[in-house]
């Protein structure tokens, strides 16, 4: 399974760097709004927020299902959508892409620092999980 995980998760780590750069080169230019911070932390919960009432509402949730899907629906779809907002609509949509970035950074974050709330999931809400 590591086989799988490892570039699963290299991309994961790419799309973090990639967005705290690009979060940082707003920053540095000045052009970077606090609410875009606070809107990109209020998106990053509500997904993670979702995602745990899905778990609730499963069954029997297969065992290594949090190792895909955190990092799926936290990094990789919020970044691919903030990267295409940005590369089609340019300047008219600057702070959702610039929230979603930051979702991504809050989420890759929050991933490290947060660990047991994220990969052993299934465990503290007490599931019965399948291989």
């Amino acid at each position: 399974m590591g086989i799988i995980l490892f570039p699963f998760y290299l991309g994961a780590i790419a799309m973090v760097l990639k967005a705290m750069f690009m979060i940082l080169e707003k920053y540095n230019a000045g052009t970077l709004e606090p609410s875009t911070l606070v809107y990109g932390m209020l998106c990053m919960l509500l997904i993670y927020g979702l995602i745990v009432l899905f778990y609730i509402k499963e069954k029997k949730p297969w065992g290594l299902s949090p190792f895909f899907r955190f990092p799926f629906y936290l990094i990789y779809l919020p970044f691919l959508i903030a990267y295409l907002v940005r590369i089609f609509f340019e300047s008219n949509n600057t702070q959702l892409s610039d929230s979603l970035f930051s979702s991504t950074i809050a989420a890759g974050l929050f991933m490290i620092i947060f660990n047991s709330y994220f990969f052993q999931i299934l465990e503290k809400l007490g599931k019965e999980k399948h291989y």
